[in-house]
């Protein structure tokens, strides 16, 4: 009988141990633990600058259909009467802005999600019986190619109340509503005191009348100091915290991006502010008033 051959050094077979997969696992983890955050937060402000083109597009085509209307802003809405038995479908600012866009996303904040908790029943609409809208949605009309009227009907119908899904209005972006008297009235270039220091669109929480973005709660003492009249501010029960979030109703300002908002004012020019600015500026709000805080 033969002897047997010994088995190569090389060829030794070893398993790893208990020990060694652990501190595999252990590296990987910390590995794993460092970039992700990294990922994150590059996607975060990828959002961010997404949001930021956003608005600098939204800000530029206000500024076309300004010169194609004679100096005239869009109003926060512009709504004909319907035909009888037909309901009111409302036509916000973005629907007059979007024949100069050529876009709906453009409508839509990419972080919008971040907010959906602010709305709900009593938070985004309370004025009509507990009517639910939603941030992230963009309203398309039927008259327009690639309408979602009838998909938002049928998805949210219910939550509606005594509104529709002409109210959804745009996906987290509002027009400043003191830009427009909210009374069927544009705002004219003329009548701008300082155009590059008034809020034209901002980033919002949740939708209380469609697209529209209202003042901070420090608006209330700002018109009180300087008896600001022009019809754009909330009664003073839509100042008062609401559960379960105990945030005031009127709260819109958002913080979605770095605990701030990207914003465009009305000479065209876009950027990033903190949220605590915009809560503290309500003069932004006012194009016809020269007062500070």
């Amino acid at each position: 009988m033969k002897p047997r051959m010994a088995r190569p050094p090389h060829a030794a077979r070893h398993a790893f141990t208990l020990v060694e997969l652990l501190v595999v696992i252990a590296v990987i983890a910390l590995i794993a633990g460092i970039v992700f955050p990294v990922f994150a937060q590059a996607r975060k402000r990828g959002h961010e600058a997404a949001c930021l083109s956003n608005i600098r597009q939204l800000g530029t085509a206000a500024m076309m259909y300004k010169d194609d209307y004679d100096g005239y802003f869009p109003q926060l809405h512009l709504t004909p009467d319907p035909p009888a038995g037909q309901p009111y479908m409302v036509r916000y600012w973005h629907i007059l802005l979007q024949p100069y866009t050529k876009n709906w996303q453009v409508f839509r904040c990419p972080s919008c999600a971040a907010d959906a908790r602010f709305n709900g029943v009593g938070l985004s609409r309370i004025a009509e019986g507990g009517a639910v809208l939603h941030v992230c949605e963009v309203y398309i009309p039927p008259d327009f190619p690639g309408s979602n009227a009838a998909e938002l009907q049928a998805k949210y119908g219910s939550t509606y109340a005594n509104v529709n899904e002409s109210y959804e209005g745009t996906g987290g972006y509002g027009w400043n509503v003191c830009g427009t008297r909210l009374a069927g009235q544009s705002i004219n270039d003329a009548q701008f005191v300082a155009q590059a220091t008034t809020l034209m669109i901002g980033e919002t929480t949740k939708q209380m009348n469609g697209g529209g973005m209202y003042p901070p709660d420090s608006d209330r003492a700002y018109r009180a100091k300087h008896v600001v009249q022009d019809g754009c501010g909330w009664e003073e029960r839509f100042y008062n915290p609401v559960p379960p979030l105990n945030l005031p109703y009127a709260w819109q300002t958002s913080s979605r991006h770095s605990d701030g908002a990207n914003v465009a004012f009305f000479d065209g020019h876009s950027k990033w502010v903190r949220r605590d600015w915009l809560e503290s500026h309500p003069e932004i709000f006012h194009p016809d008033s020269t007062l500070l805080p």
